[in-house]
């Protein structure tokens, strides 16, 4: 199974390859593939961490993939207000995964210029797991 720090450092992995991305031709087929997937591989990323913190707290189940990062907002985990703009990967994930064909080229691009709001997450859910074992 899988662990926090271990789908942390995927993430992480993600991330670099994202930004190793930025400047390409994004009309270039391989290049648009290779943004989605790892748009997509980071948003998985981001919900398993999710997912797999809620259910070692032992927290009420998320019912969406919005939920998961409204719950690690309410509990702390997250800065209100960072959870509330961040929710938006659930979205992403979801119209990558199910409506891929529709994907603006556009958009991906501009939330290249977003990538630190990944680490911004891995630090807060990395902090809470720190302090959590501290206790």
């Amino acid at each position: 199974m899988t662990s926090i720090p271990q789908r942390i450092n995927q993430l992480n992995e993600y991330v670099r390859l994202l930004q190793g991305l930025r400047g390409r031709d994004f009309e270039d087929p391989y290049v648009k593939g290779a943004l989605e997937r790892y748009f997509q591989l980071a948003a998985e990323c981001v919900l398993d961490i999710g997912e797999m913190l809620i259910s070692q707290e032992d927290w009420p189940k998320a019912r969406s993939y919005r939920d998961v990062i409204r719950v690690l907002g309410d509990k702390g985990v997250l800065e209100p207000d960072f959870a509330t703009s961040f929710e938006g990967i659930a979205g992403l994930r979801n119209i990558l995964v199910h409506d891929y064909v529709n994907v603006s080229v556009e958009r991906l691009e501009a939330l290249l210029d977003e990538l630190d709001d990944f680490q911004r997450f891995t630090t807060s859910v990395a902090k809470y797991v720190d302090d959590a074992t501290k206790k």
